[in-house]
């Protein structure tokens, strides 16, 4: 079985009620078997959000509900949820048979029963024959695998992952990810994870909640963060690089370098375009196509990252690798308007 969960005008602070506040009004609904990243930088309360889901701290105000039912006066080991930290905290003295069995223990299952599923879940994350192991025997990635097992053999209605793959090195991170998102799929598990890598949250998560200082910035697909982002912190956060000041009339922009097609009309007059570098394109077109003298190269095997000023502006481009581009020469770049975005400048 798995299962909604919904946080209703979560608040907490630490201390006096005029404390800074850790997460400020959370109002989330994450969809039974979906699988959502809490994405941030470190900080902004996404591991606060878990462990007030999990039971293991109270809300300051408002209400946590799984299958629209309270839970926020149930002790952890009453929720239907599993959740897997940082660090696996296996215990050492237990061989991983007995570490992944230990919930089923606890609830006083029956040991043949115990060792079948034991057995099956072994096969899940990828360690058959690893059960008479003990911890001090395994690498990183299979100790957070024989956690990962440990947590689902429970059949939690919900699982929880506190930046499980953050002590991983890269290859191993990749090969959990794929992993993780298997396993929630397979069993239909509805998954939050916490994660500070954009590329862990977008790679593996439906939906992304963003937070900045306590509270949701955006949420969304993973497209909406970078196509579409909300306000100028949250471009900066996922990386946008060109982000230019100008006037806004309608569905043109005007910035130092001439006037921009944009998508749509926009009603506010002072804003900031955003084009990722990546999108921007080499060569002359009939609309949005400009000059700029190229200030900088930087060649990184897959392409060439380049800055070209353009009026009183700087933009940065991925340019191809069979292109070659010199210091100072001018190059012809394209702005498409399906990649323009806008948002207000409030500055």
């Amino acid at each position: 079985m798995t299962s909604n969960v919904k946080l209703v005008d979560v608040t907490k602070h630490y201390g006096a009620s005029s404390e800074p506040l850790v997460i400020d009004r959370i109002n989330a609904y994450v969809a039974s078997g979906d699988l959502v990243a809490i994405l941030g930088p470190s900080g902004c309360g996404k591991t606060t959000v878990l462990k007030i889901i999990a039971g293991l701290l109270d809300p300051s105000s408002g209400d946590v509900l799984v299958d629209d039912k309270s839970v926020v006066a149930l002790p952890p080991e009453h929720r239907p949820v599993a959740m897997v930290l940082q660090k696996p905290l296996l215990f050492p003295h237990m061989t991983v048979e007995e570490n992944i069995g230990f919930g089923l223990e606890v609830r006083k299952t029956p040991r043949s029963q115990i060792k079948q599923r034991v057995e099956e879940y072994l096969e899940r994350v990828r360690l058959p024959g690893f059960g008479g192991r003990y911890p001090s025997e395994l690498s990183g990635g299979q100790e957070q695998r024989v956690a990962l097992a440990r947590a689902l053999i429970t059949s939690p209605s919900v699982l929880l992952l506190d930046e499980p793959l953050s002590q991983l090195d890269a290859n191993l991170r990749v090969e959990m990810r794929g992993l993780i998102r298997q396993l929630q799929q397979d069993l239909g598990l509805t998954t939050i994870f916490v994660t500070h890598d954009q590329e862990e949250a977008v790679s593996m998560a439906d939906r992304i909640f963003l937070f900045l200082g306590g509270k949701i910035a955006q949420q969304g697909v993973a497209r909406d963060f970078y196509t579409r982002p909300a306000t100028l912190s949250i471009a900066r956060f996922f990386g946008t690089q060109n982000l230019i000041s100008g006037t806004v009339n309608g569905d043109r922009f005007d910035a130092s370098f001439g006037s921009i097609s944009l998508p749509e009309r926009f009603a506010f007059k002072k804003g900031i375009l955003m084009i990722r570098q990546e999108a921007i394109e080499v060569g002359q077109g009939t609309n949005n196509s400009y000059s700029g003298t190229v200030e900088a190269v930087e060649y990184l095997g897959t392409h060439s990252l380049v800055v070209a000023r353009a009026g009183e502006d700087r933009l940065t481009l991925n340019v191809p690798p069979y292109l070659t581009v010199d210091l100072g020469s001018v190059i012809h770049i394209m702005l498409p308007v399906e990649h323009l975005w806008v948002v207000e400048d409030v500055s």
